[in-house]
């Protein structure tokens, strides 16, 4: 725009309920960001920066409302901003928080209408020099910066083919062009284009100008759906809360000289029991656990009590092996290749039963202080007395599969999976979950709760391609959809959620994408749902999910979920069935199968 430009595209009427989002950055403390002025030149609606702090204003013919922000924005970083429109109120949220609220005046109309549609009208980063619009906006100064992703009333406006265009360079945000007085520091940051359909930049430059750059060409059809191959020797646990396996010993098998085990695992879990022996009476006790990512040892034998710990966090997805011994009294704890940590005792080991591998059935009290959780990952080369042990061949066994051979740090979903948050979970003027998940699908229910009846109720799901965030009230299904394009969220790919319920409200943000907002029809300020909270999918006997569009399980994999703000803990949920808690699969090339 060269400090004189301006980009002309369609005005859209503001109704009842609607809303407007973009980005922008710069350094200007006074510039128009855009106005919009009808035919009649009583209704517009605008967006500047005045003394750097936002200033948006509204007029549908019966006088002006403004709200401008506390806080100022011309510090040359992303700022999102949202305004959203419901009946005389308008809310302003900058970077995800409330910049504050206006009303229109009483007894005014509620549409800011007579806008000039598909012909033009909406002035994007300054104006034409044969146009007045004093009194529209708080500052008519041309914009000198980046401004993108302009979307009103749910849909982008094409910056790309404007209506009318003087000085203004569409494509890339180049820093060092625009910004001249801005340090480069790692908090600052180019962001990607976000291939939803189609994103442009607004850039406003000085001479030379700039070339522009077309975007990453988008996905044409979902990602091929993964082949996961599996370990012939491990075996996974973790998956229920109490995952075990029992081990049976013949006594007089065994070398009862010295005593011997060994285990190769694999997790990404801090914690968790490995082994565990001891006598019906509780009065001995072997125990290998993680506490921490490190491997602890712990033995009591007629209050005979030793310790052992080794130094390192085992955590991740390499496999790492243990090794107790005890010889001539001395017991020894050795991980991978690392030197023997050892103490001394005063009685020796003695072969004891009942042996647990991986964790305990739910009926056994295990010692104070010991890890009692079950193991939540691979276990493999379980050796006892140098003798190696069939797990999937144990006395008795829970809980336990065959181990994905690739994995990375996640819960998988088959398809037919789903775990129950919370039975009775209550739903009232707040809700926020944050989540990141990869998927080869284009339909699969994230999480959901509904009354019997179908109303109240609340879901994130993929739908079409689609992230939508949905609630129920009294007034109907409103709905928060994020504009990826069609197979941009089945790439199969890590994508991070957060979606927001807030009275009459619910906003999603998908990755880099701006929040995206769906208003209630009434007003009500509670959602008052009190159901069972189902993640992944839900039970048959749960229809209808008055919330969901589809009722498509997830298939793929979940991990980093937060609800309310709490991380999700998925042996403290009330059920899980089918869930791989313990890793996420990855694609395993051909023979991939060990």
């Amino acid at each position: 725009m060269f400090g004189r430009g301006y980009l002309e595209v369609g005005s859209p009427d503001l109704s009842t309920k609607a809303d407007i989002s973009f980005s922008f950055r710069t350094q200007q403390t006074d510039t128009l960001l855009f106005l919009a002025e009808g035919v009649n030149k009583e209704n517009y609606y605008s967006v500047s920066l005045t003394g750097g702090r936002l200033s948006a204003w509204f007029s549908s013919g019966s006088g002006n409302s403004r709200i401008t922000s506390l806080k100022t924005y011309n510090d040359g970083r992303q700022h999102s901003v949202a305004l959203v429109k419901n009946n005389h109120k308008i809310d302003m949220y900058i970077d995800d928080q409330l910049g504050g609220s206006t009303k229109l005046p009483a007894g005014a109309n509620m549409r800011i209408g007579s806008m000039r549609g598909a012909s033009g009208g909406l002035y994007v980063g300054g104006i034409p020099a044969w146009g007045d619009y004093t009194g529209v906006a708080a500052s008519l100064t041309p914009f000198r910066g980046c401004l993108q992703d302009l979307v009103i009333n749910g849909k982008i406006l094409a910056l790309d083919t404007p209506v009318n265009f003087s000085n203004v360079d569409v494509g890339r945000c180049v820093q060092e062009h625009i910004f001249h007085d801005l340090p480069v520091a790692p908090s600052i940051k180019e962001y990607p284009i976000t291939p939803a359909v189609p994103s442009f930049t607004v850039t406003v430059t000085l001479p030379p100008p700039i070339t522009t750059t077309v975007s990453k060409e988008q996905p044409k059809s979902c990602a091929v759906e993964e082949r996961h191959g599996r370990l012939s020797s491990g075996v996974a646990f973790g998956d229920v809360r109490h995952s075990h396996a029992e081990v049976a010993v013949k006594r007089q098998s065994v070398n009862k000289d010295d005593f011997s085990m060994s285990i190769t695992f694999r997790t990404f879990f801090t914690y968790g029991l490995l082994f565990y022996m001891t006598t019906t009476a509780r009065t001995e006790h072997l125990a290998v656990y993680m506490k921490g990512g490190r491997v602890h040892v712990s033995y009591d034998r007629d209050g005979d009590t030793r310790n052992l710990q080794d130094t390192q966090d085992l955590s991740g997805d390499s496999w790492h092996t243990v090794v107790v011994t005890e010889d001539q009294k001395r017991l020894s704890l050795r991980v991978d290749q690392r030197p023997a940590i050892e103490d001394h005792l005063t009685h020796r080991v003695n072969v004891i039963a009942p042996i647990y591998v991986g964790g305990l059935p739910p009926h056994l009290k295990i010692h104070s202080g010991i890890e009692s959780e079950s193991f939540k990952g691979c276990l493999r080369r379980f050796h006892l007395y140098g003798t190696p042990v069939d797990l999937t061949n144990s006395k008795a066994i829970m809980g336990v599969r065959k181990c994905f051979a690739e994995v990375e740090r996640g819960a998988h979903f088959d398809g037919w999976s789903y775990a129950v948050y919370a039975e009775k979970f209550e739903v009232q003027a707040d809700f926020e979950v944050t989540l990141e998940f990869r998927t080869a699908y284009r339909r699969g229910v994230l999480l959901t709760a509904s009354h019997p009846r179908g109303k109240p109720a609340l879901a994130l799901e993929i739908n079409d391609g689609q992230l939508k965030f949905s609630a129920v009230n009294k007034g109907g299904r409103f709905t928060a959809v994020s504009t990826q394009c069609e197979y941009c969220l089945c790439d199969n790919k890590w994508h991070k959620v957060k979606a927001v319920f807030s009275k009459n409200i619910v906003t999603v943000k998908v990755d880099e994408d701006h929040i995206r907002f769906g208003i209630s029809p009434n007003d009500e300020a509670s959602l008052g749902l009190r159901s069972a909270l189902y993640i992944g999918g839900f039970p048959a006997f749960a229809l209808p999910q008055g919330a969901t569009h589809a009722s498509d399980y997830f298939t793929g994999c979940l991990r980093n979920i937060h609800i309310n703000g709490i991380p999700v803990n998925w042996h403290a949920l009330h059920n899980l069935v089918d869930v791989h808690v313990g890793a996420c699969p990855v694609s395993s090339p051909p023979g991939g199968v060990r």
